[in-house]
């Protein structure tokens, strides 16, 4: 339930409002799959994105964007673009040295 009021109702940088992404949301594929897959393909067209989101996923220890930054050798400002629109899945810290986590541990590292 946290997941779906996030993707609907914070804001977001897509032009929809939260009264445009709540059909979406409750149109989606019943369980979680279909949440995650929109909010993955939100970000999936911007620069560096499939690098960020599996280094997120496969790390077995969470990094900050400074971290990330310095392990993949992008740009800070261009970690938190992809990580924005990734809100509704990955709980996105105020600053760049506290680790970005998964919000469900079932999309991490078995």
């Amino acid at each position: 339930m946290s997941t779906l009021a996030k993707f609907s109702l914070e804001p977001s940088e897509d032009g929809l409002t939260p009264m445009d992404r709540l059909p979406l949301a409750l149109n989606i594929d019943p369980g979680l799959d279909g949440l995650y897959g929109q909010t993955l393909s939100c970000a999936e067209h911007l620069p560096h994105f499939l690098d960020i989101i599996w280094a997120i996923a496969l790390l077995q220890k969470p990094l900050s964007i400074q971290a990330l930054s310095a392990l993949l050798g992008i740009r800070t400002f261009e970690i938190v673009e992809v990580l924005v629109k990734l809100h509704a899945i990955l709980h996105v810290p105020g600053d760049d040295t506290t680790p970005v986590t998964i919000c469900r541990s079932s999309l991490g590292p078995a």
